[in-house]
């Protein structure tokens, strides 16, 4: 078990390894985890746990200039903000080949905010 800080970031870590797996490039990662985005942005060392995992993420972007990594209030994300709350049904990570229709409405609404 990790803290909430610790899984926002390796969520994190794990989104950026797998682009640089896709081969992905231009990328902007979104968080709502204002504390994720500000450690990574900050130069402080931090020798905890949670320190650890940023400093995995600075070094996979290190590599990666063309990704970015920015703050966006959970409000403003809902679709982002609604798979995270269903994920605990899962039992194992899976890929959706179509977007559940629970979705299509919190896509426009974020495609709306964001403009």
């Amino acid at each position: 078990m990790c803290d909430v800080k610790e899984a926002e970031a390796l969520a994190l870590f794990d989104a950026i390894a797998w682009t640089i797996s896709l081969e992905l490039q231009d990328i902007i990662f979104e968080t709502d985890s204002l504390t994720v985005v500000k450690a990574i942005t900050s130069k402080n060392a931090d020798h905890t746990e949670f320190g650890s995992i940023i400093s995995g993420c600075r070094t996979l972007l290190d590599g990666h200039p063309s990704f970015k990594i920015q703050h966006v209030r959970r409000q403003a994300n809902m679709v982002a903000h609604t798979l995270a709350r269903n994920a605990i049904a899962y039992a194992n990570p899976f890929i959706m080949i179509e977007t559940p229709e629970i979705l299509c409405n919190f896509i426009s609404y974020d495609c709306e905010e964001n403009v």
